[in-house]
């Protein structure tokens, strides 16, 4: 078993690296309480239902109590402690809930910071229910693109790309001056991937991608923009 990942573009502001992305943990789902007890008493475990039951529900009132007594819980999981939030305007000043909060702190303990070692980790296709472009490509040789040329023919990948050529949809490249320009043609290979021609737009150097997707049952178009790109004209 494998955590998954996938890679979104990163919309960070202040990025280093332009063109980046970020990856997100794709969970396979959620463990209740229940399920874990299911899973602690699973044939060759060696633990009764009920046994699981009463230990863990031991095990957190416990924990409930100390915490509640001001002690910090230290386990090979996880460290808790409480913080309290909010300013006191001066030394004699008390804990008033109006403006004071207890919270409490969640580490990781050390078996928790030591388990990434024995992970393995997997890339799968993001999950996009909006239109989104991922990568600009050579539409020979698949490779990604950072600079764009005027009459080239490129590639577009990404998701839930429904151009069909009417007022709704279709591709346009925007200057770093405001002009924009749509593509010279679109070629809609499939929802994820499209090719077309790069229009020339006369002094600029920087451009983006601009997908306006109109998806199908959907009453209105959505728009996605790819990061910008250094361009040259012909």
């Amino acid at each position: 078993m494998a955590i998954r990942y996938a890679l979104y573009p990163n919309r960070l502001r202040n990025q280093k690296e332009s063109n980046s992305y970020l990856a997100k943990v794709r969970s396979q789902g959620n463990y209740s309480l229940k399920k874990l007890i299911k899973r602690m008493t699973r044939p060759g475990i060696g633990v009764s239902d009920s046994a699981a039951v009463g230990v863990l529900n031991a095990f957190f009132g416990v924990m409930e109590e100390v915490l509640k007594e001001g002690y910090t819980i230290s386990t090979p999981l996880f460290h808790i402690k409480p913080v309290i939030k909010g300013p006191f305007i001066d030394y004699q000043d008390y804990f008033k809930e109006e403006k004071n909060t207890l919270h409490f702190s969640i580490s990781a303990g050390n078996q928790l910071k030591e388990l990434p070692e024995g992970l393995s980790m997997r890339k799968v296709n993001p999950v996009m229910h909006r239109p989104a472009i991922t990568r600009l490509f050579n539409a020979i040789d698949k490779t990604s693109l950072n600079q764009i040329v005027g009459g080239d023919i490129i590639g577009i990948g990404g998701y839930e790309f429904y151009v069909n050529g009417d007022e709704q949809s279709g591709v346009y490249f925007v200057a770093d001056n405001g002009i924009e320009k749509q593509a010279q043609y679109v070629t809609r290979l499939s929802s994820y991937q499209l090719l077309v021609g790069v229009p020339i737009i006369d002094g600029v150097d920087k451009v983006s991608v601009k997908v306006i997707s109109k998806l199908p049952r959907h009453t209105k178009p959505y728009v996605c923009r790819s990061p910008i790109l250094t361009y040259t004209s012909q």
